[in-house]
């Protein structure tokens, strides 16, 4: 009797904890930025698969910004690396001081997603000390292997808040982390509801809204993995996509500043 009385204990201890999650994670606060850092042009036949043009286009370098409760979550870093600005012949903004502007330091940083080891999306990581990091495992070894930013790589070597994962991992039972591999061989997008809309962050599966809505990438690793995903999120209802650098998403949305939007 007395075996029984506890099991029933155990599982109402572990039914009330569940219920107490739910209703917690309902009730913090949601926020969602945009952070353009920069602005250049770019030639379309790296954005557009196939394209015979090659024009220059306008285009934005970007990452993302989630508070969930007391959590502070960046999708993405951008990067800093003087040579690589000149490089692109970018209009180019120090992330940290444009994260000032929104009151975040960056010791506050608690997660930081990256969508792909691309020098633009996780070229700032290290900056980040006190956030959990999140990286495709593909992706990662990718990293090691070709990548000529050694304070990255110091910074990832051994690091106790790396977490990898192969296809999914899902963040605070809310954040989904997809492995897409088009773009680069882990390269990853994010999704979550709220309100009623489905929200899909693209990393670089898609360089522009054009891309999603069915023109795939110019720069690959997988068309084919390109086109399943565009193909994809086409069949979401009620969706929001924001890419990485589309320029016209900063015209849609509440602005903080020239280089900040709200989104909601």
């Amino acid at each position: 009797m007395k075996y029984k009385i506890l099991i029933i204990t155990v599982l109402l201890i572990s039914i009330v904890a569940t219920l107490i999650f739910i209703i917690d994670s309902k009730n913090k606060n949601l926020e969602l930025y945009a952070i353009k850092y920069g602005d250049s042009l770019y030639h379309s036949k790296h954005i557009y698969y196939k394209d015979a043009l090659n024009k220059p286009l306008p285009f934005a370098w970007m990452f993302y910004v989630i508070r969930y409760g007391e959590k502070i979550i960046l999708v993405d870093t951008g990067f800093r690396k003087e040579s690589l600005i000149v490089s692109y012949d970018i209009d180019h903004k120090d992330p940290l001081s444009l994260l000032k502007k929104i009151n975040i330091n960056s010791s506050q940083v608690t997660d930081v997603i990256i969508t792909h080891s691309h020098f633009d999306h996780i070229g700032n990581v290290d900056r980040f000390i006190n956030a959990k990091i999140y990286i495709q495992k593909d992706e990662l070894e990718n990293l090691k292997k070709y990548s000529k930013n050694q304070e990255i790589l110091d910074f990832l070597e051994n690091n106790e808040n790396l977490i990898t994962f192969d296809e999914t991992y899902t963040l605070y039972n809310l954040f989904k982390i997809e492995k897409i591999g088009g773009h680069t061989i882990g390269s990853s997008v994010v999704s979550f509801s709220y309100k009623n809309k489905n929200y899909i962050l693209t990393g670089d599966e898609c360089y522009l809204l054009d891309n999603c809505q069915g023109k795939p990438i110019g720069t690959y690793y997988d068309i084919e993995k390109n086109k399943k995903f565009i193909e994809k999120i086409k069949e979401i209802a009620n969706k929001l996509i924001l890419t990485f650098h589309d320029p016209l998403i900063f015209d849609k949305y509440q602005k903080i500043d020239d280089s900040i939007i709200k989104i909601f």
